[in-house]
């Protein structure tokens, strides 16, 4: 089903913008990850159609301050906002039941964000542990605007946006993180899907966060695959309808 562009308020007040496939009372939410978009360059965008194809209402959308939503510098906690504003919205446009797909620091927010209207959730590539460690992902001349604005601009090669600006609290966030918190307030299956040459994200923080799901979550390692998984996306999308087919039916 052809996608409807959409906009509607996140959960703090903002307008956010997204693509959305109609289909049944069950409704998928794609979350993207750190300085992405709803597109994903493209990987979200073939996901969607998947998923649509099975039955699914499915909404990919702008995190505020990414894509062409609107444009405030980036916090997980306003990301955490957004996508429980992203819920109501499926829930208003007649979705009984929410799942969630989620990538990299997507899946962090997601977890966060969970609700008991939530009945199951994937998680590529998730980033769920304390990075202390995030300063290293900025060039001096980012540092030095950091101390200076309190602001990180982020400059990009794709997508509608050629720069995001990313609030410098968000590396207090990435630092605070505490995986057995955040993952134990979950009380649905999760799919974790996660390359073994992911060196982004490593898979550790997958391994460590699986005794802390409820029964009958999962692990799938995939092989050779990157923190982008390009090549594998067939695999990753594979397992996924696999597991909504299972835990989240139409």
């Amino acid at each position: 089903m052809p996608s409807e562009r959409v906009e509607f308020p996140g959960g703090r007040g903002l307008r956010l913008v997204g693509d959305l496939r109609g289909g049944g009372s069950a409704a998928i939410v794609l979350a993207h990850g750190f300085t992405g978009d709803r597109h994903e360059d493209g990987r979200l965008d073939t996901t969607a159609d998947a998923l649509n194809g099975d039955g699914y209402t499915v909404l990919n959308f702008d995190f505020a301050g990414s894509g062409e939503s609107e444009d405030v510098p980036i916090t997980i906690a306003g990301e955490v906002e957004d996508l429980t504003g992203a819920f109501s919205f499926v829930r208003e446009r007649g979705a009984a039941r929410v799942g969630v797909l989620a990538l990299s620091l997507g899946a962090l927010v997601a977890a966060r964000a969970w609700d008991e209207g939530v009945s199951s959730m994937v998680f590529w590539a998730p980033a769920t542990i304390a990075t202390r460690d995030a300063k290293s992902w900025y060039s001096h001349a980012q540092l030095d605007e950091l101390e200076r604005t309190g602001l990180i601009t982020w400059g990009k090669d794709t997508g509608p946006r050629r720069h995001l600006v990313i609030d410098g609290r968000h590396l207090e966030e990435w630092a605070s993180v505490d995986q057995r918190e955040v993952l134990t307030r979950i009380a649905c299956p999760v799919l974790m899907l996660h390359g073994d040459r992911d060196d982004l994200v490593p898979i550790d923080g997958s391994r460590s966060a699986l005794p802390l799901l409820p029964a009958g979550s999962r692990l799938k390692v995939v092989r050779g695959a990157d923190h982008v998984f390009a090549r594998q996306l067939p695999t990753f999308i594979r397992h996924t309808r696999r597991w909504f087919r299972e835990h989240l039916p139409v």
